[in-house]
């Protein structure tokens, strides 16, 4: 009775070893047979990227710079091989890593043609103006974003043109959007309202902003005070009290007080 136990329960262990060996061999082969469907899958040169198309107009970056970009994003490396599956690509990912390599790209738009192209639609950022720092200049857009450096040279009549004293970081918003919108219907005012040329607007001061004239006489504004009010007091004056014979002689008028105060050279 004994043995016949015991040669039983051996019996049992050899056909559950038997099993667990099997399912141990199935899975290797399910596991190897994934991986093999998975290299294959991502290896096919039928969904390698072949072509990365470029669209928009260019004032400042090129479609060869933004092509070599891309092309450094899409070149993956997948178990140490050079990968362009374009399963792969993340739209999302890929736009931004544009907008990170190039801050004179505002806006991309990413869109997969299968089985093998990309093309991508950029749109560069559009300078309303021209900030200083020391010796050199940097365009800004309508966000307040530093995108681009010009160096000291740079002349456009149409774009703002101001002055800091603060560093200023490629990438990085220098400037707020209403702060812009501010400097944008001063410029305004003064070059086409006015007729008065500007020289620059200096937002060097936490405290004011310095408006130099191409006439040679500036203009205080308070930084905390209603900038269309004063403004609209800078016409008045200039049309009551300071005649254009006069201007020649103005050394500043100062708008940052309830009274007006102006001063002669």
């Amino acid at each position: 009775m004994r043995y016949r136990f015991k040669k039983n329960w051996l019996k049992d262990s050899s056909v559950r070893q038997k099993k667990q060996n099997k399912r141990k061999i199935y899975f290797f082969w399910a596991v190897f047979f994934v991986f093999v469907g998975f290299v294959f899958f991502a290896f096919c040169p039928y969904l390698q990227i072949k072509d990365i198309e470029i669209s928009g107009m260019f004032r400042f970056s090129s479609k060869d710079y933004l092509r070599e970009i891309a092309n450094n994003f899409v070149a993956k490396k997948l178990i140490f091989i050079e990968n362009r599956n374009i399963f792969f690509i993340w739209n999302k990912s890929l736009e931004n890593y544009i907008k990170e390599k190039d801050f004179k790209i505002g806006q991309v738009a990413v869109r997969k043609i299968y089985p093998d192209k990309i093309f991508i639609s950029i749109e560069e950022r559009f300078p309303v103006g021209i900030i200083y720092s020391g010796e050199e200049g940097f365009l800004f857009d309508n966000e307040g974003i530093i995108f681009q450096n010009v160096g000291k040279d740079f002349s456009n009549q149409n774009l703002i043109r101001s002055l800091t004293s603060n560093s200023i970081i490629l990438g990085e918003k220098n400037l707020e959007e209403n702060f812009i919108n501010d400097l944008e219907t001063t410029f305004d005012v003064f070059e086409n309202k006015l007729k008065i040329g500007l020289e620059n607007i200096d937002i060097s001061s936490s405290d004011k902003i310095i408006v130099n004239t191409k006439e040679g006489w500036k203009v205080f504004l308070a930084i905390d005070k209603n900038l269309k009010i004063n403004l609209e007091k800078l016409k008045i004056v200039l049309i009551q009290e300071i005649s254009l014979k006069n201007r020649v002689n103005l050394d500043y008028i100062d708008l940052r007080f309830d009274k007006i105060f102006y001063k002669f050279k």
